[in-house]
């Protein structure tokens, strides 16, 4: 909520995203998690034939959170193990197809775990509350995206800060021309 929504812009749920991003995380121990980023993820190949397949309806989103939730509803636990590395780049797969659609397929991939974790009626309840919010955001975001690139342009600011904010207002505005009604009425 407080990250794709307009509660952004109202300073709420501040405490749930600094919950999220993990800044008091003690990583440098094992530590029972709920779940972990599927670029970091291993499993063994006897849990996952004992747990069934992956959820094909999570293709983008959600496939490592659901395989993480499934693992524990079988009884067993999801580590976080610092004796490791790897080296993530991060969007390297989502930068391809551009911010709108990659936030179709997120918000997608959300109501398919959302109601299959948590049922028809909460996912009811949290989607009248999301999906207008989500909608509101990305208007906010059009509107202030043109408006900030239009002052920094106007201000001879770096190109390339012009450049994005004019992006970004034109991925905001791509979402809720091809995506808003959908999202209201998935």
């Amino acid at each position: 909520l407080q990250r794709y929504t307009i509660f952004k812009y109202l300073g709420l749920f501040k405490t749930a995203r600094a919950f999220y991003k993990m800044r008091d995380f003690p990583y440098d121990k094992i530590t029972p998690v709920d779940q972990v980023m599927g670029a970091a993820l291993m499993v063994k190949k006897g849990l996952l034939e004992q747990i069934g397949k992956l959820d094909e309806k999570l293709f983008f989103y959600f496939e490592e959170t659901d395989l993480c939730y499934c693992i524990r509803q079988a009884g067993f636990k999801v580590y976080f193990t610092p004796n490791g590395e790897i080296t993530h780049i991060g969007r390297a797969s989502s930068s391809l197809l551009g911010s709108h659609k990659v936030h179709a397929m997120f918000f997608k991939s959300l109501f398919h775990y959302f109601r299959k974790t948590r049922g028809v009626g909460k996912t009811f309840l949290f989607s009248c509350v999301f999906k207008p919010g989500v909608c509101l955001y990305m208007l906010c975001e059009t509107i202030l995206g043109f408006c900030s690139g239009v002052v920094f342009w106007c201000l001879r600011s770096d190109a390339a800060k012009v450049r994005r904010r004019f992006e970004h207002c034109r991925e905001s505005f791509l979402f809720l021309a091809k995506y808003g009604m959908s999202l209201l009425f998935y």
